[in-house]
């Protein structure tokens, strides 16, 4: 009789000897209770996020925050996974941050609106957070030539180019100052010497509305729809410091050749030159979102296919599309995408506009799109995690609450689970024409070092037995 066989026989007869056979059910009850603690929770900071909030991954443990209670008060946060507190310093009154990115884990890039201005600045984030540096920032005026003026901007990447960390950004904007024309616009912005370096594409005409951005390996590429249009297009520049200067097709911007359009267009980058779209669609039996994968030439900037591969989703909704659906974030990882929006979808667990997370393939044929509906907090960000390749989801509910990036395939008390499928094919694009044009500003730089503090974080939702860092 082996070893093994006879500590078992032994305890059969000893009460107080854990048996074989229980021992199983206990190694099933503690994988049980590993994959419960392996659901989201939810982090909740004693910070309102009422009119926004902005999520991004700085390195493996550590995210930074921007959160916002009102227009006259907003804030940054550095939080270490799993701590019982935060760092937390109060922004300038009155500005409003709409996106924000990191650098190499250390610095971080933020754009918005400050009075009625386009807002830009960065700071390196652990000696800001440690009382050792300042936030540099600049408020943007009428362009040297009074052709723009950035009065908001809303979406922003980074790129490296002569030397030196760029911003590009999309906003809003007005045209020439005598005008005083609405427009939008896509910018560049680097900081060097002292000053906010700052160069608009012209947009005249407009022939495109410009609602997002991305910086591919070998170019940028604004996304956007034909303006008094219904169909969405994208411009492309060369990845160069004050990119607008440089366009790869001059006078000409690529339109997918898919009509019914709806909202703002997202932008992110797959690999290579390669971008990925993500829009809504009013078609004749309720709307739905598409996503388009355009792979680009490096040298022409132009489309390698006329033909566009695209995933539209099978399920329509019952509302029309309206000014309560948005696309919000969107993520690429390897042949698939994250996407946060408020939409609806035909026969799904949840049957009104509302959050929704999606991890959707981007794979020939019909395909199954993962859905989760965050309803602890009204999502308002999503960045994807460095470990997990999952995001982490900021939103609003009483305060500022933070998802972690763990989402199970099974509704729980953070979230309820679906799935819904997503179609594929090609559809055509062409070339058609716009006015090219840019301008430029020179803005002195602004220091100001902020006073940091603490708040308290405390866990909702699932796992209640979560160990926290006092």
């Amino acid at each position: 009789m082996q070893k093994s066989n006879i500590l078992c026989s032994f305890a059969l007869v000893k009460p107080y000897v854990i048996s074989c056979d229980m021992k199983k059910i206990i190694l099933i009850i503690n994988l049980l209770l590993l994959s419960a603690t392996l659901q989201a929770q939810v982090w909740k900071f004693p910070i309102d996020a009422l009119r926004n909030s902005i999520v991004r991954t700085v390195d493996d443990n550590y995210v930074l925050i921007y959160t916002q209670p009102t227009v006259d008060s907003a804030f940054f946060l550095l939080y270490k996974e799993g701590d019982g507190a935060a760092l937390v310093f109060r922004v300038p009154a009155k500005w409003e941050v709409h996106d924000v990115r990191i650098h190499n884990s250390t610095d971080a890039y933020f754009c918005g609106t400050y009075g009625g201005k386009g807002l830009i600045g960065m700071f390196e984030i652990f000696p800001v957070f440690t009382s050792s540096g300042s936030v540099h920032y600049g408020v943007c005026n009428w362009t040297t030539h009074g052709y723009v003026m950035p009065v908001d901007f809303k979406r922003l990447d980074l790129y490296e180019a002569g030397g030196t960390v760029n911003m590009a950004m999309t906003g809003t904007t007005l045209w020439h100052y005598l005008t005083l024309l609405p427009n939008t616009a896509v910018t560049s912005a680097y900081l060097s010497g002292g000053n906010w370096n700052v160069c608009c594409f012209a947009n005249k005409g407009p022939a495109m509305t410009h609602t997002d951005v991305a910086c591919l390996d070998n170019m940028i590429v604004s996304a956007g729809m034909v303006t008094d249009g219904d169909k969405c297009c994208i411009k492309t520049f060369q990845k160069v410091q004050n990119f607008p200067t440089q366009v790869m097709i001059p006078y000409y911007m690529t339109v997918v050749d898919y009509p019914n359009m709806r909202g703002d267009v997202l932008a992110a980058h797959k690999t290579g030159d390669e971008v990925v779209l993500a829009q809504f669609h009013q078609g004749g039996n309720g709307v739905n979102t598409v996503l388009f994968d355009i792979p680009l030439s490096s040298t022409t900037g132009v489309p390698i296919s006329s033909w566009i591969d695209l995933w539209p989703s099978v399920p329509t909704a019952y509302t029309p599309w309206g000014t309560a659906w948005r696309q919000m974030e969107l993520n690429c990882i390897g042949d698939s995408v994250w996407l946060l929006q408020k939409a609806e979808y035909a026969g799904t667990v949840v049957s009104s506009v509302a959050d929704r997370l999606q991890r959707i393939p981007l794979l020939p044929g019909m395909g199954v799109a993962k859905m989760w509906h965050p309803i602890i907090c009204n999502a308002q960000s999503m960045d994807l995690a460095r470990v997990f390749r999952a995001p982490h989801l900021s939103g609003h509910n009483v305060v500022l609450e933070l998802y972690e990036p763990i989402w199970d395939n099974k509704s729980g008390n953070c979230y309820l689970y679906d799935e819904i499928w997503y179609g594929s094919g090609l559809h055509s694009c062409f070339p058609q024409e716009i006015d090219d044009g840019w301008d430029d500003e020179q803005i002195q730089e602004t220091t100001y070092l902020p006073p940091v503090f603490t708040v308290k974080v405390t866990y909702s939702c699932e796992n209640t037995s979560k160990n926290i860092q006092q």
